[in-house]
């Protein structure tokens, strides 16, 4: 009787996490979801500070600022505050030279997080949009995400990131369908204002929501919780599209899954005042359905596979559903030895790109059990 409980849990939690939990919120958003107020007029439209995180980014960061200046935005209102953290190259000093709109220095030793907060004190104006210096922004990109405060209950407004990088095999294609589910449930959490989760490359916080951010967590983990927790609203501006590269390798894509796992489960345990469903019930539910529930998707496929195996000593429902189990994990099995041999991956592509990206979810979560935590530009192996 326990192992059936816990097959219905684990199955139970899974189909929350990927078809009831979606819809629900589909739900409240078609209910009491609230689209963009339209944005400011011509002549009306606040200053704004760019900050780009740096280390040792002589090599793009010319063009970086050019990118950020070419935007349709009135250059007197921009600022860029390029923030180096311990660069031991001309960062600093190319960024300089580029134009008198730029503010740059340097914080030693390693610490991005410290140097992100540097670099808010050091804006001057409310507005502030974080980017990375490998992100080119689209045109209308700063004024699209600008826009979204032209509501004053806005604190935070995350933008859209596009790349090249899901046409490259089957990562590139996994983390594709991926994103494509991704943007979708942002958007919608976005329209109720509860977005706990943001694309640190093209985001953006009023600086009297902006809270510093610990060693132990990064900007677009944390922005959301700050902003909700301070009465604002966390919302998406999806026409707001800036575009970056992303690893496709397969250790690319195992080293990254371990790093956001720790991370972000980091910034859940900081904040974990925010799963109390008495004070704000529905970012609680949102929190705990979509993020959390993201990190413990292995822990659900294990227990469903080890309560199916117990089960079909007794049941040939079981024995079938543990004989499926273990058909899909060998087609991904599979996957990752034609993945190896560089040869197409076919039917396979799917299962591998997901049973890949879960496993680095695991191995995350397994270390960051086990007290492990993850400071800027520290790999994880």
């Amino acid at each position: 009787m326990v192992v059936e409980w816990v097959l219905a849990a684990c199955l139970g939690l899974f189909g929350w996490h990927y078809a009831g939990y979606p819809l629900v919120l589909s739900g409240l958003a078609a209910a009491f979801g609230e689209s963009s107020s339209g944005g400011f007029p011509d002549d009306d439209l606040p200053g704004v500070t760019v900050v780009i995180i740096a280390h040792n980014e002589a090599d793009v960061i010319e063009t970086r600022i050019e990118n950020v200046l070419a935007s349709d935005y009135p250059t007197e209102l921009l600022e860029v505050v390029v923030a180096s953290d311990a660069s031991t190259d001309a960062t600093v000093e190319l960024a300089r030279a580029t134009s008198d709109r730029v503010v740059a220095f340097d914080n030693t030793p390693h610490n991005k997080s410290e140097t992100r907060n540097m670099a808010v004190e050091r804006a001057s104006n409310d507005i502030v949009l974080f980017t990375d210096a490998d992100t080119r922004y689209r045109a209308d990109c700063v004024r699209r995400i600008v826009d979204r405060y032209a509501d004053p209950d806005v604190g935070t407004a995350g933008g859209t990131l596009v790349t090249d990088s899901f046409e490259e095999g089957s990562i590139g294609e996994g983390m594709g369908i991926y994103w494509k589910w991704e943007q979708y449930l942002r958007r919608i959490q976005g329209e109720l204002g509860v977005l706990v989760k943001m694309s640190g490359a093209n985001m953006s916080m009023r600086r009297d929501v902006f809270e510093p951010v610990p060693d132990v967590a990064d900007i677009d983990q944390v922005a959301g919780f700050a902003a909700i927790t301070n009465g604002a609203r966390s919302v998406l501006a999806p026409d707001a599209v800036a575009r970056e590269e992303f690893p496709t390798t397969l250790a690319g894509e195992l080293s990254t899954r371990k790093r956001i796992t720790i991370r972000s489960l980091t910034a859940l345990w900081l904040f974990r005042g925010v799963f109390n469903p008495v004070r704000r019930p529905l970012v609680a539910l949102n929190t705990f359905s979509y993020w959390l529930l993201r990190y413990l998707i292995p822990v659900l496929l294990v227990g469903t596979t080890l309560a199916t195996a117990v089960l079909a000593l007794g049941s040939t429902l079981a024995l079938a559903f543990l004989l499926a189990q273990a058909a899909f994990y060998l087609l991904a099995l599979a996957g990752y030895v034609l993945e190896r041999r560089g040869k197409g991956l076919g039917l396979a592509g799917v299962p591998f790109s997901y049973c890949w990206a879960n496993l680095g979810i695991l191995l995350g979560l397994l270390r960051f059990v086990r007290g492990e935590r993850v400071y800027a530009y520290s790999a994880v192996e």
